[in-house]
């Protein structure tokens, strides 16, 4: 839940940046995937947390531009998510 609404809240975010794609959902929500551990972190979680978070956030990413193709942009690059490692 914490991941899905980190998403939504970074997605949301884009369509009120100034940019010539805040209006194509496709390219508003690559953004959002793109920089979600960014955007989790800002929104107050520490970048260890942001990273556990990633998986969670491209589950409900993939889920989402499945049921809603409207949200798929075919170039979006995904992040990769990073195997926490304890030294």
């Amino acid at each position: 839940q914490r991941a899905t609404g980190a998403l939504v809240l970074v997605h949301e975010a884009y369509h009120l940046r100034r940019w010539g794609g805040r209006w194509d959902e496709g390219r508003v929500e690559c953004r959002a995937i793109r920089h979600f551990r960014v955007g989790a972190e800002l929104l107050g979680v520490s970048p260890e947390v942001a990273n556990e978070l990633l998986p969670y956030a491209l589950a409900a990413h993939q889920r989402m531009v499945t049921l809603f193709p409207n949200y798929r942009a075919p170039n979006c690059r995904l992040p990769l998510w990073a195997l926490p490692m304890s030294p």
